[in-house]
């Protein structure tokens, strides 16, 4: 299992390629885009094999750009499949899979 952060708006197609390049056939990656620019940050910390624990942080580094849906295929457009869900929080989750 690993994280990655896209942090700069031009970081997107260098990472988006690193990460096809590390996952194996068939594997997934979940990324999580916010859908707006976020007032207040999280981290998510793995607790256990079937927890996920949200954590409130200070923010240290505030949002640059706000991926419209479209720009999220573009990102990810050489994974075969992609599912995308919105949350009430407007946090996007989208798995893609190699």
């Amino acid at each position: 299992m690993g994280f990655v952060g896209l942090h700069r708006a031009d970081a997107g197609e260098a990472d988006g390629g690193e990460l096809t390049e590390l996952l194996r056939p068939g594997g997934v990656i979940l990324a999580m885009f916010h859908s707006k620019k976020p007032e207040g940050f999280q981290r998510y910390r793995v607790a256990d094999s079937n927890t996920l624990q949200v954590v409130s942080t200070p923010v240290i580094c505030p949002a640059q750009k706000v991926y419209q849906n479209r720009e999220i295929q573009d990102l990810f457009s050489r994974y075969r499949t992609m599912k995308s869900f919105v949350g009430r929080d407007q946090l996007r989750e989208t798995l893609f899979i190699k």
